[in-house]
Formats: C-alpha cells, sequence, structure tokens
C-alpha cells in the first residue's frame, strides 16, 4: 500500500527526454556525461534514455571519431521537443491557475 503515495513508473522521463532533446538541439556537442549532471540522472539513466530517443527515431547518432560520437535531432525529434515544451508551458500555467485561485480564495 502507498499510503496515498503514487509511485509512476516513468517519474521524470519525458522531461529528462525534453532537457535532453533541448541540448542536442543547441549543438553543444553534448557527451551523455554531460546529459547526465544537467539533467541530474544518473549515467546509467541518461544511457537508456538517449538509447530510447534514438530507438524512437528522435535522435541519431553519428560517429565523429573511433571513440566519440555526436547525436544529431531528427525532424521527429523536433516534432517532439515542441510537442513536450507546449504540454510543459501548459502545465505550467495549469498550475499557475490553481496556485493563484488557492491564493486568492480567502480574499474573495
Amino acid at each position: 500500500m502507498t499510503e496515498g503515495h503514487e509511485v509512476s513508473p516513468r517519474p521524470d522521463h519525458d522531461r529528462y527526454a525534453r532537457v535532453i532533446l533541448e541540448a542536442v538541439e543547441a549543438g553543444q556537442g553534448v557527451s551523455q556525461r554531460a546529459l547526465s549532471q544537467r539533467i541530474g540522472a544518473a549515467l546509467g539513466l541518461t544511457n537508456v534514455l538517449v538509447r530510447q530517443l534514438v530507438r524512437k527515431g528522435w535522435i541519431r547518432i553519428a560517429r565523429v571519431e573511433p571513440n566519440r560520437v555526436a547525436y544529431l535531432l531528427t525532424p521527429a525529434g523536433i516534432a517532439a521537443k515542441a510537442r513536450m515544451t507546449q504540454a510543459y508551458f501548459a502545465s505550467t500555467v495549469r498550475i499557475y491557475g490553481v496556485t493563484r485561485q488557492g491564493v486568492l480564495e480567502p480574499f474573495g
């Protein structure tokens, strides 16, 4: 029993994916270690997330040197990032509205 605490099978994967897509789109030659630090997740989880994004066709991997790769955002990745960003902003606006209403209720 979770006693009111919900356990999500993918707690922040969508947020992580959005941040990874943004970093790849910026084209700063990101490494998985840098991505890991940027999203605040373990390197192993970052590796899994990047592989999922590759499988979905949102990121393409190009070998730059024998031990270096570059991540490239695909057109499908650009569309996915746009959808995720739109959903994030809609969620933020909804939270703001609910919070604002909660603050104003005692005075109204």
